[in-house]
């Protein structure tokens, strides 16, 4: 009970410092409370960490696409023949350790180079690859970023029951969710 609560107060810490520095860069760099576009987004870097680490941590998809290969393929010591029924597990990608240190931490800085710039991780992955990759990748990831940006520039969000941060897990069906967490936007 006691490490439970221990690691709620660091998470809502965490939660908390994140969302000023994303309430700073927006300061900083688009000075108002106007409507944040595409033309922004390379001068919001941390906010742009911060929606990349939501889709590595939010991972909705738990099952993808089968894939087969197209040729004899070897991937370590196994040898896979021709039309190889093959699932690409994001997940494990997106929550390896060797990858994306403390993986289940959100951690937004792990998408920022040492002068706070964005940077390409080429295991972050959240729309898969290949040829099955989400025809709507471009599309999704313009909208998440500017719902995301607007939100937090026009809004303080805080916890209705400020004891209790969100919590991580998720309910897995077709797609994976999070449990519901309430919170207020405050203008």
């Amino acid at each position: 009970m006691v490490m439970h609560m221990q690691e709620n107060s660091l998470l809502k810490k965490s939660l908390e410092t994140i969302e000023t520095k994303m309430h700073e860069e927006m300061d900083r760099e688009i000075a108002s409370s106007r409507v944040i576009t595409m033309a922004d987004k390379n001068y919001l870097p941390y906010t742009s960490a911060v929606v990349n680490e939501i889709q590595r941590l939010g991972n909705i998809v738990p099952l993808n696409l089968l894939h087969e290969t197209l040729r004899p393929v070897r991937i370590g010591n196994y040898d896979l023949p021709t039309k190889t029924g093959i699932v690409a597990q994001i997940s494990s990608v997106l929550y390896d350790e060797e990858v994306f240190p403390a993986a289940r931490t959100f951690n937004p800085s792990r998408f920022l180079d040492e002068n706070g710039k964005l940077k390409k991780v080429d295991e972050f992955i959240p729309f898969s690859i290949g040829k099955r990759q989400c025809l709507g990748e471009g599309l999704a990831k313009m909208e998440i970023f500017l719902f995301i940006a607007n939100l937090f520039n026009r809004f303080e969000l805080s916890s209705v029951n400020p004891d209790e941060p969100p919590s991580m897990k998720k309910t897995f069906g077709t797609t994976a969710q999070t449990l519901p967490y309430q919170c207020l936007a405050k203008p």
